[in-house]
């Protein structure tokens, strides 16, 4: 059925896909956001992505922006559910907590979807030991190491 609502919407807005680059931001959300994201932000605009809040947008720009994108880049969270629009083979990096080993929606996704997987695991913000949705803080450096090949394709 999946699949079906993701031919039926593409046609229906006139959709092409394409070969941008999106990270999508969680910085207007109240949990879930990246501590140092300006500093990925600024690394990430050195190859080309576009920063997107899917907030902002309606429904029918949330799915023309992921059909446009071969690489979404974001922190766990339901922007990620866009990922359905994206092409075959496109490409997502979740960034995601470190103490979560089993709890992997977008994996399976993506796995139904056609699309590769791929994570960097995040540390949380410690302050708040009460809250399960933590602020997280990334180890930029390490992820543009480690992802320099996917981020600068």
């Amino acid at each position: 059925y999946l699949l079906q609502i993701k031919k039926f919407y593409l046609k229906k807005f006139k959709c092409k896909f394409g070969d941008q680059k999106i990270y999508i931001s969680r910085s207007r959300s109240k949990r879930r956001n990246l501590i140092n994201e300006k500093e990925l932000i600024s690394k990430l605009k050195k190859r080309n992505f576009k920063i997107v809040h899917m907030e902002k947008l309606s429904f029918k720009q949330q799915v023309i922006q992921c059909a446009k994108s071969k690489l979404i880049i974001s922190i766990h969270g339901a922007g990620l559910t866009n990922l359905i629009w994206m092409k075959k083979k496109s490409k997502i990096i979740e960034l995601r907590d470190f103490q979560d080993v089993t709890l992997n929606p977008y994996y399976v996704l993506c796995q139904r979807m056609g699309i590769e997987y791929n994570y960097f695991l995040a540390k949380k913000n410690l302050f708040n030991t009460f809250n399960p949705h933590n602020d997280y803080e990334l180890n930029v450096e390490d992820f543009i190491e480690k992802h320099e090949k996917l981020i600068s394709s």
